[in-house]
């Protein structure tokens, strides 16, 4: 049985509606701001081939839990929207192609990117992911972790210089 909705109920159903687009267009602005004003982003990365694809978003915009900023969105999710657009192939699922996450530090004021080590070790792969998410080379950690490996990563190898715990610490500038 269908109920008519009286003029009032429509008339605050739009008024919520209009409040929601308002506040989607409000965060919408502050988003081209601070991307304008080239502030970092926290998000995941995919590496396709030579491709690298990111989605983030700026760490002026991201709640923090536990003196961590992170992109609420993850790989799976990113990956099959990627595919719904024709961008990745329809064959081929999330964890099998190299990805990885960046993610801020409040306390320690550091980004973290931690990523399968197929991204690390190709340098053009890492700098265009710090130019794409607008990390700062001085306090921008790069890091293995053992949930971003490949198939084709052996478990538990290390790239470059890292450290006892997979880290490596980026200290050229960026042009």
């Amino acid at each position: 049985m269908d109920r008519k909705i009286s003029a009032e109920e429509r008339k605050e159903s739009d008024r919520q509606v209009r409040k929601l687009l308002d506040e989607i267009a409000a965060r919408n602005r502050r988003h081209a701001r601070a991307v304008k004003a080239g502030v970092p982003e926290a998000g995941i990365i995919f590496m396709l081939g030579a491709k690298i694809l990111t989605n983030g978003y700026p760490i002026t915009e991201l709640p923090s839990c536990g003196g961590l900023k992170t992109y609420g969105t993850d790989h799976r999710d990113f990956w099959r929207s990627l595919q719904r657009m024709g961008v990745v192939p329809q064959d081929t699922v999330y964890d099998e192609v190299p990805r990885g996450r960046v993610v801020y530090n409040t306390k320690t004021k550091q980004f973290h990117l931690m990523a399968d080590p197929c991204i690390l070790k190709n340098k053009t792969a890492v700098r265009k992911i710090m130019n794409e998410l607008r990390l700062p080379a001085d306090s921008t950690k790069i890091e293995t972790d053992e949930h971003y490996r490949c198939p084709k990563c052996p478990k538990g190898k290390q790239v470059g210089n890292e450290g006892k715990r997979g880290e490596r610490q980026i200290t050229r500038s960026r042009k």
